[in-house]
């Protein structure tokens, strides 16, 4: 098996990385927008590599 390139984070881990309330991602899951989610043993998950694409997809270049 390959070796995971990623770390899986709880929603409070999420929430704080992204500047976003719990119920915020909560409501996001009900709705299955923006970022894909893991369930795994009943307990919620995100990737690392999707919450840095997700950044990445949302980041505006600053022209200088």
């Amino acid at each position: 098996m390959k070796n995971a390139d990623f770390t899986l984070l709880t929603t409070d881990q999420t929430a704080e990385r992204l500047g976003k309330s719990v119920s915020c991602l909560e409501k996001w899951r009900t709705k299955r927008k923006h970022l894909q989610f893991y369930r795994i043993g009943g307990a919620v998950r995100y990737k690392s590599t999707d919450i840095d694409a997700y950044i990445d997809a949302h980041s505006f270049k600053v022209r200088g």
